[in-house]
């Protein structure tokens, strides 16, 4: 019993530090408050722009899932077991039906590649791919009833753009979700590390660290300071992706006659070996040579924004597809790196967000026992 009073201490203390925007009012405790007493999904969704990485907690299970960002115009499919794949990868918006995901990679139609507009957000794509990763999760037997819905912006457009994600969002899910919130994507990484999954402040960590986050991409690697729980305004920053290094690993390909794509040249790049034409072809030294300028920029801007705060931060914590690229340069400067093994590091923002939406979740119902009834 004063193991669980402890924890929902910590987490009215998190939620008052990490949650301030939302605020706890006496007529929304009254509204909201048998409601809230009872155990709601978590669905945290990081719509990137070559995945969408879902994370989510219901009363009784955690899970996690990505599919690509692709959508396309569904149509008819003459193979039967082809159709029964697709399946999942179906959409219906707007009286219009869409494959994303896997399938809208496999069939190769006109694929709407994610746009990298800062009007992506309102796109029917965009709407298309929310949608889809609510209905997998909803197909989770445990994830009956209310939801909250968290996503997330990068640090630079968060101010821009939040409420209108947030409307967006709100007017796709419609009734299927009770609230919908948005928070920075870099500091869903922080989150993941300061908290356990069911949302409680995890032994040994304090509210009052301080680490620099970077979120390493496909189109752009995203930086941000956090001091003492407090995001630092001037210290948000973007620099290059993996994009660059795939596209210079592709001409480093056709140079030695091999024949790709750009999704080939990513894999070849980690995996530092290609197949073709039957037989396991060594690229580990043309996969260094196209790292080599991406690894640099990351470093000049870690340089340039971290160093600053070198004797203030208690370390880096480093996420993102392309995490793997830039650590072992990263480790020559900095001794402390938290970051997750392999496809693990993926998952870093859209499970730091579940556990943000968790924290939310158990601090309201830590407050709502102890207000008078």
């Amino acid at each position: 019993m004063l193991h669980v009073a402890y924890n929902l201490q910590h987490a009215v203390c998190a939620y008052c530090m990490l949650h301030a925007h939302t605020p706890l009012t006496e007529t929304g405790r009254n509204q909201r408050k048998e409601r809230q007493m009872h155990p709601k999904t978590v669905v945290a969704i990081d719509a990137g722009r070559s995945a969408i990485k879902v994370a989510y907690k219901t009363p009784a299970e955690s899970g996690r899932f990505l599919f690509p960002s692709a959508a396309m115009v569904a149509r008819k499919l003459s193979d039967e077991a082809e159709e029964g794949r697709a399946k999942k990868d179906t959409v219906t918006i707007n009286n219009e039906t869409y494959w994303v995901g896997d399938t809208a990679v496999f069939q190769r139609g006109p694929i709407a590649s994610a746009s990298l507009s800062d009007d992506w957000i309102e796109s029917e794509e965009h709407a298309v791919l929310l949608l889809s990763a609510l209905e997998r999760v909803e197909a989770v037997k445990s994830a009956a009833g209310d939801k909250l819905i968290v996503l997330g912006l990068p640090g630079r457009q968060f101010l821009r753009q939040k409420h209108r994600l947030e409307t967006v969002a709100k007017k796709l899910f419609n009734s299927r979700t009770t609230e919908v919130k948005v928070i920075p994507q870099p500091k869903a990484p922080f989150n993941r590390h300061l908290q356990n999954d069911d949302g409680t402040l995890a032994k040994g960590r304090s509210l009052e660290e301080s680490y620099a986050v970077i979120d390493v991409g496909r189109y752009t690697t995203d930086l941000a300071i956090i001091v003492q729980g407090r995001f630092i305004e001037s210290g948000l920053d973007s620099c290059a992706g993996t994009k660059g290094a795939a596209e210079k690993m592709l001409l480093l390909m056709k140079e030695q006659g091999i024949q790709a794509n750009l999704p080939d040249a990513e894999r070849a790049l980690a995996r530092k070996s290609v197949m073709f034409r039957g037989e396991f072809i060594d690229l580990g030294k043309q996969a260094k040579i196209a790292l080599q300028a991406f690894e640099e920029e990351i470093m000049a801007t870690v340089t340039r924004m971290v160093d600053p705060y070198s004797a203030t931060l208690n370390g880096l914590i480093l996420a993102g597809g392309g995490a793997s690229f830039v650590e072992q340069p990263l480790r020559r400067v900095w001794h402390n790196i938290i970051t997750a093994p392999g496809e693990d590091s993926r998952y870093m923002v859209a499970e730091g967000m579940a556990r943000w939406g968790a924290g939310v979740l158990l601090a309201r119902r830590a407050a709502l026992s102890a207000s008078p009834a």
